[in-house]
């Protein structure tokens, strides 16, 4: 049975000999995206379910938009829902308004809107969809069980957020 994510909804990573990350479901992106928040450390997963609200009032390691698959399989476990924080690093956006002469600041939602300084077109990234398996090959990285790779910087929270850019 297909497990579809909701916003609050808290999960687990695989990340190895019985240790998992812990994620949370930020927000949603249009019909079928999801911003997801991974938490900095790694817990036993017998531990993990007691260890939920320490995790998701840590720092947040990972975040970015993706899709449901590893939820839909049953490789990521959906195990409580619970309030997402209001400081989360929900990123902006850059988008080509038009002309490439013409680029706005988005916010994380996409549904406001302003000319993007010159500072902003250089800072602000283009909004990307990563598959959800990235997330978690940067969490066994970020542990050193396996390879860091450069795809993985792009997880880290942005640089530009939308609260800074929109209030």
């Amino acid at each position: 049975m297909r497990q579809r994510p909701k916003v609050g909804d808290v999960f687990l990573i695989p990340a190895g000999e019985g240790s998992v990350g812990i994620g949370q479901v930020a927000a949603t992106y249009g019909k079928d995206a999801y911003f997801l928040a991974v938490f900095d450390g790694i817990v036993a997963e017998e531990d993990a379910v007691s260890r939920l609200r320490d995790a998701l009032a840590g720092e947040v390691l990972f975040f970015g938009l993706s899709l449901d698959a590893k939820f839909y399989v049953g490789h990521w476990q959906i195990v409580s829902n619970l309030p997402v924080r209001a400081d989360l690093p929900f990123p902006a956006y850059k988008e080509t308004v038009m002309s490439p002469d013409r680029i706005d600041a988005v916010d994380y939602s996409g549904l406001r809107r302003r000319p993007a300084s010159k500072d902003e077109v250089g800072g602000l990234s283009y909004r990307t969809i990563v598959a959800p398996v990235r997330f978690e090959r940067a969490l066994r990285a970020s542990i050193g069980l396996d390879p860091w790779l450069p795809a993985y910087e792009e997880l880290k929270p942005h640089k530009f957020l939308s609260r800074d850019l929109f209030g």
